[in-house]
This record gives C-alpha cells, structure tokens and sequence, in this order.
C-alpha cells in the first residue's frame, strides 16, 4: 500500500489552473493548497511573496485497500469474478484435503484437484484481465497453518501458469496439465516438518538437500495414481529447474526439461517475489524488472518471460500506480503489444479509465499490490508457514532486493531495463532481453 511521504517541488512549476492530488504545504508545515483545489494566481503570487522556491508535497494515504478493490473489479461482470474467485477458493480447498489425506497416509483422490485445473483452463480462456484480477486479490495471507500456505500458493501458481499456457495458444489438454501440475507441485512438503520449525540459520545440510529433492518426492507420491500423466510427473520433478542449469533437484538445462515447465518455473519466481511466504515482498512491478535482468543473465527462459509480461504486463493487472501528475490508479488490463502502457483505472471520485497506448500520461512509479485488511493480521511464531523461508538456490539470489537499502537500488533497474534499449527492446507483441 502506499506509505506516508512529501518531497519538494519548484515553485517554477507550479501552472494557474492545474490540479494537484496531494496535499500543498510549505517547508514548516502550514497547508497552502488541500489536495484536488486548483491552483490559480493568488497562491502563486502568495509564494513569491513569502519566498518559498520549493513547497513540499504531502502524499499521505488516502484510498482505502477496498476502494482499490472496488475500482479494478468493476471493470469485470460479477458473476465471472464469482466463478473465478469460487474456482480459486476450490482449488485451495481440494490442495488442502489432498495434504490432509498424506499427513494422514489416508487413500488420495485427485478428482476434484482435476476439476480446478480445468475450471482455471476455461476461465483463462474466457477472460484473461477478469482471471489476473482475482489472482491480484489473492495475496499473501501470513497463516499458523502450513497447509493453507502451500494450498494458496498452489493455487496462485496454477492459475498464472494456466494463464500463460493460454496465451501461448497451447491445446486445452497441455494448458490443464501445467495448471495440474502447479496445483500438485508441493504436496511433499507438508511431510518435511523441519522446514517448518526451528530458524533458517539451524537447518543442517541434510534439510537442506531433502528440501532441493522434495519435488522429487511429490512426483514418487503421485506416480501411478489415475489422471495424472507422465508429463505432469515430468513437470513436478523439474518446477525448479532453472534454464541455465542452476537449478535443482537435477541440474537440468531449458533443451532438457519438459515444455511447459519454464512457464512453471517463472511464475513461481514471480509469486515467490510478489507473495513470498516468509520475509518482505516487493512490488509487481519492481518483480518483473527484476525478473528481466535475470533472464538476461540466463535463468529463465526468455519464451517464459515473454508470456509473462504478456499476460501482466510490466505493471501486473491489480497493482497500484501513480501517474506523471501524481494521481493514483489501479492497473485494470494489459495491452499485449505494448507491455509498458496498460490500461488503467484513477482512483480519485471521476474513476476515468485511461488507455496509457494511446494517451499522453504516463506512469511515473508503481505502487503496491492491492492488500485486504483481512490479510494484516499477524501469525502465531510456532510452525507457522512463514517459517518455510527462501525457496531454493534459484530464488534466493532474486530475493536479495528484500534486504534493507536494496530498494533504492532496484528502483534504478527498472527505470535502466524500462528505458535503455540495449537492456529491454519493446516492440509490437514482444518484449526482448538482449
């Protein structure tokens, strides 16, 4: 969410008749101009007079987590974000018995699992904005309970994979598949209890290694059950393949992996950054930056990246943003040909919704992701989900930005991979790393 800030602006730029968002005040504080009043000659006139080269900007929070809501989902029909959000709510559900069933080493039964897969088939299908909106809102939730963790994770993961196998144009049967596999892809971990317990900085080795063969271990406990394919098994065991070969449990390449899994393994790293289950996120479109210099680098697949930014945009839709005349707005759709200019929706009472392809606003930073206030609330410090802490090795490296002071710096990547075109190339339908 947006925090509480000001900063300067010259005097000299200050125009008769234009409007600000933001609160006017001068350097000791006294209110000059209430957010949203226009300015006109008296109060330029008033600062020349008292001297004041450069009154600060008060930016203080003023939209509520639920206005925000309200502003992305009134761009859907109701009843398709019922579906949707009844499907996700489904498929965490069925996650949740599925672990409950190995914890209790009681017989397994995918069907309803299946089923989700295949609601989240035809929802992406149907309307791929709708589908992100509700996958938005869907954020984090710092939980006691290990299972909800990896059941809403499972959930998120599948629906974006599914999301980016549509817009791939692959067959129904593949794009359910991905999805499948996403939702199944953890189901081992309920049973590592010491990745549970205990601080990061205590696990010996031997957790360690058992936590990179864990995907492993889910495939073994799904192998032979009815409905689940060969290439689902394939897509569990590599999910954390990276496609330079850093990743575990193998060391596979991209050219040995099962398609498919590229898309998995760089929509993972996106919810890892965006909705970690321990530790700070950052914003979605700071995620996307970062995942760039990454693929440039090599561990993701440049085709993976591709897909994403298609489908998010490098705004992801359900993220907040502020625009060049500091008003907020809300991310509402991507545009697939030009990933740096989605459409958005102001969040100010008129709620205009502005197609940056084709206006002459911009962004001029992103906010946070939309958070319920249902999902600050705190968690119980004993084997709590937020202990589970980095995913592996090929996610440890992008989450460096979490450290105190990283901020500043990653706010200087985006702007570098955004507008230098020998880092980032935008042309039509396509976003190229060079």
């Amino acid at each position: 969410m947006t925090v509480e800030s000001q900063w300067g602006i010259p005097s000299d730029k200050l125009r008769n008749g234009a409007s600000i968002h933001f609160d006017l005040v001068s350097p000791d504080g006294q209110l000059l101009l209430k957010a949203g009043e226009p300015i006109t000659n008296r109060l330029l006139e008033q600062l020349r007079e008292r001297g004041i080269q450069s009154p600060v900007l008060h930016h203080a929070p003023r939209f509520r987590p639920e206005q925000k809501t309200a502003a992305l989902l009134s761009n859907f029909p109701p009843e398709m974000v019922r579906q949707i959000q009844a499907s996700m709510e489904s498929a965490r559900t069925s996650v949740k018995s599925l672990l409950t069933s190995l914890t209790n080493k009681e017989e397994i039964r995918l069907d309803v699992i299946q089923m989700s897969a295949g609601q989240f088939v035809v929802q992406a299908k149907r309307d791929v904005a709708a589908t992100l909106a509700v996958l938005a809102l869907n954020g984090k939730v710092a939980d006691s309970e290990v299972a909800n963790s990896l059941a809403n994770h499972s959930a998120n993961l599948s629906l974006l994979a599914t999301v980016m196998s549509t817009l791939q144009k692959d067959e129904p049967i593949q794009s359910f598949e991905i999805g499948l596999a996403g939702l199944l892809h953890d189901c081992s971990l309920i049973l590592n209890d010491e990745w549970y317990t205990g601080q990061a900085n205590s696990r010996d080795e031997t957790a360690r290694k058992r936590y990179r063969r864990h995907s492993i271990e889910s495939a073994d406990l799904l192998n032979g059950l009815s409905g689940i394919s060969k290439s689902v098994l394939a897509m569990i065991q590599e999910v954390h393949e990276q496609a330079d070969g850093s990743g575990y449990p193998r060391g596979l390449t991209i050219s040995q992996v099962k398609p498919g899994t590229e898309i998995l393994n760089l929509a993972d790293a996106y919810l890892s950054l965006t909705s970690p289950v321990q530790g700070r996120s950052i914003v979605p479109a700071d995620a996307i930056s970062y995942l760039c210099l990454h693929t440039a680098q090599g561990k993701f697949s440049r085709d993976a990246l591709q897909l994403l930014t298609t489908s998010l945009s490098m705004y992801p839709v359900g993220s907040g943003v502020e625009l060049d005349d500091l008003s907020e707005a809300v991310v509402v759709r991507g545009n697939s040909d030009a990933p740096m200019t989605p459409l958005v929706r102001l969040l100010h009472p008129s709620h205009q919704e502005i197609d940056l392809r084709v206006s002459d606003r911009f962004i001029s930073r992103p906010g946070g992701p939309i958070v319920k206030e249902n999902q600050l609330h705190h968690h119980e410090p004993k084997k709590c989900a937020a202990d589970l802490h980095s995913k592996p090795p090929s996610t440890i490296g992008l989450r460096t930005c979490f450290r105190p002071g990283r901020m500043t710096s990653l706010r200087r990547l985006r702007r570098s991979l955004l507008h230098s075109s020998h880092s980032l190339a935008t042309t039509s339908h396509q976003v190229k790393i060079s």
